[in-house]
């Protein structure tokens, strides 16, 4: 297997993994906080500052967790990118006549040339040759 597809094959797995662990994770945090609400409304010798302060720092603890999935989110994408684009770069390597003109074979940004240009790189190369 060719290295570049093995590690987005494993970027991938990683991906999915951290995935399924933070919504696991997601899921143990939402049902502690109903537990805790459950006891704030039962609890009478709790103050009031006691839980506007727990409310508080449950809503932080919340921002928290969606910053944190944010930014991992935006660093997969980055990487996935980067092996998108490496992948493509050693694709057009590989698919690549070797030995041939430019004209023959154009860059990504000289796919749309026309014609008569591409005649006169075909003589010009033609009488170098010759």
């Amino acid at each position: 297997m060719e290295p570049l597809k093995m590690a987005k094959q494993l970027i991938d797995f990683n991906k999915t993994t951290f995935d399924n662990t933070f919504d696991a994770m997601v899921l143990l945090q939402e049902q502690t906080e109903k537990m805790v609400n459950t006891f704030m409304a039962q609890a009478a010798f709790l103050p009031e500052e006691g839980k506007r302060m727990l409310n508080e720092w449950v809503q932080t603890f919340k921002k928290g967790r969606e910053e944190f999935k944010k930014a991992v989110d935006e660093s997969f994408a980055k990487v996935e990118a980067y092996f998108d684009e490496a992948c493509q770069e050693e694709l057009i390597s590989k698919t690549e006549p070797v030995g041939l003109p430019s004209f023959l074979w154009p860059n990504r940004g000289e796919v749309n040339r026309d014609n008569a240009a591409i005649n006169e790189e075909c003589f010009k190369w033609t009488r170098k040759r010759l």
